[in-house]
């Protein structure tokens, strides 16, 4: 079966129902219980690297290194990334840890607060949390505007203002004080369409 008819396979039919799974082949139910049990199994253990994923299929399944590598990828593309997953996950225990160790200070806890910090900084060197595997886009690399205008005249939009809205806004200005310099209104003596 291709890649393409294998993903499908498993879109269709990974949460089927079991009359539907027993009607499928003997390859295809494997590659469903496969991808099942990996995906079960990464939930269970979310610091699992790839290499100790491969590692269990290859053992669970008597499996070569390639197939376990397409279990793990074809599992990715269609639940997710459970690395990724993981990886903030333990972000998220290394910030509680922290937060624990500041709670410690205040309360001039300084060696606990020491400790606490020490195994924050073990688990984040441990697990890699510094380095940026695809999941944080980094948005000031990505992201570039060439030009800011700051305007307060709407018709440098496109929005022209017809003479009873310009009296309005002028109206609402007075009523309100509001300096008229702060809002740049079309001066009247454009030609106006009248009704």
């Amino acid at each position: 079966m291709s890649r393409r008819d294998s993903i499908e396979l498993i879109k269709s039919h990974l949460f089927s129902d079991d009359s539907d799974f027993q009607k499928l082949s003997k390859s295809d139910k494997q590659l469903l219980l496969q991808i099942r049990d990996c995906y079960t199994i990464w939930l269970c253990n979310p610091t699992y690297t790839n290499v100790q994923m491969r590692d269990y299929l290859m053992n669970e399944y008597s499996i070569d290194k390639q197939k376990a590598y397409s279990i793990i990828a074809k599992t990715t593309m269609i639940l997710g990334d459970v690395e990724v997953a993981s990886k903030n996950w333990v972000k998220y225990v290394i910030k509680d840890i922290l937060q624990k160790a500041f709670v410690m200070a205040e309360k001039d806890q300084l060696k606990k607060a020491e400790v606490y910090t020490k195994i924050a900084q073990t688990w984040a060197k441990a697990f890699n949390t510094a380095s940026d595997e695809g999941e944080i886009l980094n948005a000031k690399e990505k992201l570039h505007i060439d030009n800011v205008v700051i305007t307060t005249n709407p018709s440098d939009i496109g929005i022209v203002l017809d003479g009873k809205e310009r009296r309005d806004i002028k109206k609402m200005m007075k009523k309100y004080d509001i300096s008229s310099d702060i809002i740049d209104i079309e001066p009247e003596d454009i030609e106006e369409i009248h009704e």
